[in-house]
C-alpha cells in the first residue's frame, strides 16, 4: 500500500489506493445544486453538533461534506465556497455564527448572534411566539434538503406538541399537484400560549425566596437560576445567602432581612422592582422549630410562652407579612393571556396534619399557613395571583443533616416509598412545577412519600 506526504495545505490528510483523485476538472464539474446541497448538510451537521455543545473539528466537517474525497488538496476552493455560504446561512436563517477557537488544531463552535431584545418586556408580543414556531417549522425543512412530505411535518410538529387546532394545515384550491397553507387555529388565541408559559417559568421570571441560604430555600433558588430566572434571595444577614448569591452571578441578588420586619421585607422587594423590574414569583421558605412539651411533668415546668409565640411569628406571621406585600408588587404585572400575573408558595409540614409530642407551637404555625392558603388564594384571585402551600415530609435540610447518620437512615426508613429523606432538590423540582401549571391553585400539596407521622 503506497501512501502520499501529508501536505500542510487546508484540510490535508494521508491518502492510501482505492481512494479516488479529485482534480480540479471534476471541481468545475460540480454543479451549484451540488454545492447547495453540500452547503446544507453542512448546516446540518453543525446544527446537530451544536445541540450537543460539542466543538467541531474541521476534519469532522471536512468528512461531513466530502466524505472519502476529502484528502485532495485540489479542493480548496471548492471547500471555502461551501463553508462561507454554510456560515451565511446559519447566520440568516439561524442567527448564529461561525467562531474558531482553536487555530493549531483547527476547531469551532457556533455562537448566538443575534441583537439583544431591548424594553421592560420583550416577549410579550403575540406574534412573536408565532414567528418562533415558523422558524421551527422553516427550520426542519431545510434541514430535511428544502422539501418535506407533509405527513412527516405533522408527525414532527405533533411531538412539539402543536396539535390540530393551534395549527391547522389548509389545501389550496386548483393546485396541481395539491399545495397547503398554514394558518393559527382557534385554540391559539383563546389558550395561553406556550411563548407565554415559557416566558413565566424561564428567563423572564422574577423571584423572591425567603430562607435561601440553606435547605429547601438555597435548593430553590439554585434551580431557579439554572433555569435562567432572576431571583433575590432573601436571609438573615448572618446567614450564606450572601455567599450564595455571590457563587449565583448577577442573576442572583442577596436581600438581608427579617421575614417578621415589614421594612426589611419591603426592601427586598424593592431590590426585586429595581433590578429586574418586577415580581413573577414568591416562595416562603424561612421558618424556625422548636421541641417543647406543653407541661412536662417530670421537671414541672410549662412551655415557655415567649417561645410559642417566636414561632408562631417567625413561621405563621412572617409568611403572611411576605405573601401581602409580595401581592401588592405582583398586582402590577401587565397579565397573560389567561390573566395571570403572579404565583405565592408557601412551606407548610405534614406536622400540620400529624404533630408529634413537643410540636404545638411548630404544629400550630404550619397549621395556620395550611388554613390560610384557601382564603387567601380567594382574596387575590380578581388578581390572577395564584396561592399554593407545600407540606413536606421528612427532608434533608441542615437541621437533619446534623443528626448521626444511623439516626437519619431510621428517619429516612419511616417513609413508606420512597423510604429515604426527600431531597431538597424534590422541593424545589414541586416549585417549577407549579409555576408551569396555572391550574393548581388555593391547594395544599404533601410531598412526604406517603409518610403518616406517628405521636
Amino acid at each position: 500500500m503506497s501512501q502520499r506526504k501529508r501536505s500542510k495545505g487546508l484540510g490535508s490528510s494521508q491518502m492510501t489506493d482505492g481512494e479516488e483523485d479529485f482534480s480540479p476538472s471534476q471541481v468545475e464539474r460540480y454543479s451549484q445544486d451540488q454545492v447547495n446541497q453540500k452547503v446544507s448538510e453542512l448546516v446540518q451537521f453543525l446544527l446537530v453538533k451544536d445541540q450537543k455543545k460539542m466543538p467541531i473539528k474541521k476534519a469532522d466537517m471536512l468528512k461531513s461534506v466530502f466524505g472519502k474525497y476529502r484528502s485532495c488538496k485540489e479542493y480548496k476552493d471548492f471547500y471555502s465556497e461551501i463553508v462561507n455560504k454554510a456560515g451565511r446561512t446559519l447566520q440568516e436563517v439561524f442567527g448564529l455564527q461561525l467562531v474558531e477557537i482553536d487555530t493549531k488544531c483547527p476547531t469551532y463552535i457556533l455562537i448566538n448572534n443575534l441583537p439583544r431584545a431591548e424594553g421592560k418586556y420583550p416577549c410579550r408580543d403575540k406574534e412573536k411566539e408565532k414567528m418562533g414556531l415558523l422558524l421551527v417549522i422553516l427550520s426542519f425543512i431545510f434541514m430535511k434538503g428544502n422539501s418535506v412530505k407533509d405527513s412527516a411535518l405533522w408527525e414532527f410538529l405533533n411531538l412539539l406538541r402543536v396539535y390540530p387546532g393551534y395549527l391547522e394545515m389548509i389545501s389550496i384550491p386548483l393546485t396541481d399537484p395539491r399545495e397547503f397553507k398554514f394558518q393559527w387555529g382557534p385554540r391559539a388565541e383563546k389558550e395561553t400560549s406556550k411563548k407565554d408559559v415559557l416566558n413565566f417559568v424561564a428567563k423572564g421570571l422574577v423571584a423572591l425566596v425567603t430562607g435561601g441560604g440553606s435547605g429547601l430555600g438555597r435548593a430553590t433558588v439554585e434551580r431557579l437560576v439554572q433555569h435562567g430566572a432572576r431571583v433575590v434571595l432573601l436571609d438573615l444577614p448572618t446567614s450564606a445567602g450572601g455567599q450564595l448569591a455571590q457563587e449565583l452571578g448577577e442573576h442572583c441578588a442577596f436581600a438581608p432581612a427579617d421575614v417578621t420586619s415589614p421594612k426589611e421585607v419591603g426592601a427586598a422587594l424593592a431590590v426585586a422592582q429595581k433590578q429586574f423590574g418586577r415580581l413573577d414569583l414568591a416562595v416562603n421558605c424561612a421558618g424556625i422549630g422548636i421541641a417543647v412539651k406543653t407541661y412536662n411533668s417530670k421537671k414541672d415546668k410549662v412551655h415557655d410562652l415567649e417561645d410559642f409565640q417566636r414561632v408562631i411569628n417567625v413561621n405563621l406571621v412572617g409568611t403572611f407579612n411576605v405573601i401581602r406585600l409580595s401581592a401588592q408588587l405582583m398586582s402590577q404585572n401587565k397579565p397573560d393571556a389567561d390573566g395571570h400575573r403572579g404565583l405565592l408558595v408557601n412551606t407548610a409540614s405534614v406536622a400540620a396534619f400529624e404533630g408529634q409530642v413537643g410540636q404545638a407551637a411548630y404544629s400550630a404555625s404550619k397549621g395556620g399557613i395550611v388554613g390560610m392558603t384557601l382564603p387567601i388564594a380567594r382574596d387575590l384571585a380578581p388578581l390572577g395571583i395564584r396561592v399554593v402551600t407545600i407540606a413536606p415530609g421528612l427532608f434533608s435540610t441542615p437541621l437533619l443533616a446534623g443528626l448521626p447518620e444511623k439516626v437519619r437512615n431510621f428517619l429516612g426508613q419511616q417513609v413508606p416509598f420512597p423510604s429515604r429523606l426527600g431531597d431538597p432538590a424534590e422541593y424545589a423540582h414541586l416549585v417549577q412545577a407549579l409555576a408551569e401549571n396555572p391550574m393548581i391553585n388555593g391547594e395544599v400539596v404533601r410531598l412526604d412519600g406517603a409518610l403518616r407521622m406517628q405521636p
